[in-house]
């Protein structure tokens, strides 16, 4: 799903606030307030681990599916949390290996869920990605990852524990 949306538009509710706070401060024609967002549904993902650089550095990655299409790339890495990017084909964010537990118990949830990259198209203001549950708003329980997959994921994680 691509949206593009402009000041005359209509505005989703995550960020109608601050568009009528800088439509406020913009000429009716400026594009001032036009933002845009690419949305994938995620059905699956796919993990990869590769062995520490000669650094020590950690380097990995878990790609996003839905079906058999890839709809974004979540890179595990310390030391480069580059902004995310992407568009109508996939979305890419970054995030530190600490969090690898965190992702895989949302992934894990059962939950149907999607990836959002917002780009505010505003000069000095970073995009942003979102992994985020869709459908009602009934809060679910969430799956635990095992203490087994913890262990497994920890040995490779410093400092994280098993």
């Amino acid at each position: 799903m691509v949206e593009d949306m402009t000041a005359g538009g209509r505005l989703a509710s995550g960020v109608a606030a601050a568009c009528a706070f800088l439509a406020a401060s913009c000429v009716l024609s400026s594009p001032a307030c036009a933002y845009q967002q690419f949305i994938h549904p995620i059905t699956g993902y796919h993990i990869t681990i590769m062995n520490p650089t000669p650094t020590g550095a950690l380097f990995g990655w878990l790609e996003l599916v839905n079906g058999n299409q890839q709809v974004g790339y979540v890179y595990l890495e310390d030391a480069d949390l580059s902004p995310p990017h992407g568009g109508a084909g996939y979305i890419v964010m970054h995030m530190p290996w600490s969090q690898l537990g965190n992702l895989l118990t949302v992934l894990k949830s059962g939950e149907p869920l999607q990836i959002r990259l917002y780009d505010p198209q505003t000069p000095g203001v970073l995009p942003s990605a979102f992994i985020e549950s869709v459908g009602s708003n009934v809060a679910q329980p969430l799956a635990q990852v095992t203490p087994q997959e913890r262990g497994s994921i920890a040995k490779h994680i410093p400092g994280m524990p098993q």
